[in-house]
């Protein structure tokens, strides 16, 4: 039986469409890989979606809402801050590097491959990436108007608070007072 088998096979493997055969799946596989090395490598999060930086917003246009409110002369207060980006997240990767080198008479030939993947983990929902930092959003400014802004030594108070709590400049704070 396994002679009739290779006889048959020596056989088809003579003819030239087998040549042509075997040549086309030989392309289709190179092609194959080609792609792969070009497709996404899996999820790369980079950044926290917009629901999460507005909450973080929030909560802490609140928390500074309250401690200028604290201020002695500073009165009621609102707060609005804005940001130059969102929460971002550094996710752990793995890289392979392959490296061909190859030499020819008076031709050194070298090609790099390198291929970037994120670590993923099981958390029970699914997997995610491991996360290995987090970076908080970096404050563009900050507006605050409160009942006490009609006076310097308010006002100046109020903006060295921003200042400090936030590890800003002053020049990304404005104090103004409430429209009465």
């Amino acid at each position: 039986m396994w002679d009739n088998i290779r006889k048959r096979f020596r056989s088809w493997a003579s003819q030239k469409r087998a040549v042509a055969w075997i040549t086309a799946v030989g392309f289709v596989g190179i092609l194959l890989v080609g792609i792969s090395a070009w497709s996404d490598n899996g999820p790369t999060p980079t950044q926290m979606p917009v629901t999460d930086t507005q909450t973080y917003i929030a909560q802490l246009e609140e928390r500074l809402s309250k401690m200028v409110s604290s201020i002695r002369g500073a009165g009621r207060a609102q707060v609005m801050i804005t940001l130059q980006n969102g929460v971002e997240y550094i996710y752990a990767n793995e890289e392979k590097t392959n490296s061909d080198h190859t030499e020819s008479d008076s031709q050194v030939s070298v090609r790099d491959d390198n291929q970037k993947t994120v670590v993923t983990v099981d958390d029970g929902n699914g997997k995610s990436g491991l996360l290995v930092t987090e970076i908080q959003p970096v404050v563009r400014g900050v507006v605050v108007t409160c009942e006490g802004a009609t006076d310097e030594a308010v006002t100046a108070l109020v903006s060295q608070a921003v200042c400090t709590a936030l590890d800003i400049t002053g020049k990304r704070v404005c104090v103004v007072p409430f429209n009465s």
